[in-house]
């Protein structure tokens, strides 16, 4: 069974199995509407960029592959007209109906083949319809009066197809805002049983209630392979130097994933505590190998105003350097400097350091954070037409009503925010104002990834 849908219904196949004459085609019993035995969905096409090459180089890598943002259909189908009017009103019918996609909004495509199990649900964005001689009354055309027709639509409509229900990955689980113990701030998804693009990355909506006792101003997300949470535990006192003082060097990490898994980086995020001056603090994440040669140094990051504790986003690399062919293991060590900015005595003790492989890393600024009975709600995917999940052009996000879900403000979201892989895991964190942090603070978190197919879609 398939049918177009927004105001109406439009049916395209008879669910009795055969076409009725002159027919209703907005009864699945009725519809005058067949399509063609030889037609199926195409995918959407692959946008691969390459890069290198040239007349006297090897040949050119791929450097990033994503998919058209629409697909251009063309569906065959038959009339069964009782007379020439009859045949022009419900083709007339069909028209409207792909035209109002262009000023109410995306209609809704829905289709279950023959024996499927599940419907699968698409945005059709408009098309157009062009019918021609059938054979049922010897090959009239449509400008001689003929009826028993033949016509192709052709529409413009979003690049997959998805599912009516969200796949929950992570279900009301505790986190706390810390790199060890039980709950520690990273949870496993479960496994995906849906959907074609698990490996490449499917929308994530998330919800994130408040926490115990923080506000959560600021949310730290991300999607990980894997991390290193380590206690560093070390002190630099009254360090007036504007060039940088190391903190005890963290534990070696295995970053050989690096060179096996496309799209990871290695992302750092300090926890300082006892702190003096932070204002005229600033840090600075390097990686070094086993010699000490230095592999990465990242920009040097001013801290919050919080005298505390605070929890302070280092940035990261893809570290290409150890991308390159190699026998073994590659480790990186990461050390964290530190520097007066003008010559002012600070103080500060490392804490811990949190070291993400991670595929994305992004963060929710809530202003002033949520209040209680509050939540924040990152979306990925959309349900706008009331029809399938299917993706939006960027993840939003909002404050909301954590009993009915009722909008109450924005929240701004920044960089990239977490996908649903297989695999992979949700990495969390938040801070309050000054980037204050409360490692002991616990929060609970759902998520719940909309399965995507690029045609057809089968049994889970």
């Amino acid at each position: 069974m398939t049918y177009i849908n927004k105001l109406g219904t439009i049916y395209l196949n008879n669910t009795a199995g055969a076409v009725v004459a002159g027919g209703d085609p907005t009864v699945a019993a009725l519809t005058p509407f067949a399509i063609r035995a030889d037609w199926t969905p195409q995918p959407a096409e692959l946008d691969a960029v390459f890069a290198g090459g040239g007349p006297l180089g090897g040949a050119p890598r791929l450097a990033y592959a994503s998919y058209a943002p629409v697909v251009e259909e063309t569906i065959p189908i038959g009339i069964e007209g009782s007379s020439h009017n009859n045949a022009q009103r419900v083709l007339g019918l069909l028209r409207a109906q792909l035209r109002r996609g262009s000023r109410h909004g995306p209609i809704v495509w829905r289709m279950r083949p023959t024996h499927a199990l599940f419907d699968a649900y698409t945005e059709v964005y408009g098309g157009t319809v062009e019918d021609t001689p059938g054979g049922g009354d010897a090959g009239i055309g449509p400008a001689e009066g003929g009826y028993q027709l033949d016509a192709t639509i052709t529409l413009r409509r979003a690049a997959f197809w998805g599912s009516d229900t969200l796949e929950t990955l992570i279900s009301a689980a505790s986190v706390a805002n810390r790199v060890s113990g039980s709950p520690h701030n990273v949870t496993a998804y479960a496994t995906p049983t849906q959907g074609e693009l698990t490996d490449e990355g499917q929308p994530l909506n998330v919800t994130i209630a408040k926490p115990a006792s923080m506000a959560a101003a600021l949310l730290y997300l991300a999607t990980i392979e894997s991390r290193s949470g380590q206690s560093i535990a070390s002190t630099k006192t009254a360090i007036t130097s504007t060039t940088g003082s190391a903190f005890t060097a963290g534990s070696a990490i295995d970053v050989t994933a690096l060179r096996t898994k496309p799209g990871l980086r290695l992302h750092g995020f300090a926890r300082l505590t006892t702190i003096t001056a932070p204002t005229k603090i600033k840090l600075q994440l390097t990686f070094q190998n086993s010699a000490g040669a230095t592999l990465w140094a990242g920009p040097w990051v001013a801290i919050g105003s919080n005298t505390s504790a605070q929890l302070v986003d280092l940035l990261g690399t893809t570290l290409d350097g150890v991308r390159l062919p190699g026998s073994g293991a590659i480790t990186a060590i990461p050390v964290v400097h530190i520097k007066s900015t003008d010559g002012t005595a600070v103080t500060a003790t490392l804490d811990t350091l949190d070291i993400l492989l991670a595929y994305t890393v992004g963060a929710i600024d809530g202003g002033a954070g949520l209040a209680s009975g509050q939540s924040y709600q990152v979306h990925a995917a959309q349900n706008y037409a009331g029809g399938g999940w299917l993706p939006l052009p960027a993840p939003r996000a909002a404050i909301v009503d954590s009993s009915t879900g009722a909008f109450i403000r924005s929240a701004m979201p920044r960089g990239e925010l977490p996908v649903a892989l297989a695999g992979a895991s949700l990495w969390l964190a938040w801070v309050d104002t000054g980037g204050a942090h409360t490692a002991t603070d616990t929060t609970t978190i759902t998520a719940q990834q909309a399965p995507l197919w690029h045609t057809l879609r089968g049994a889970t």
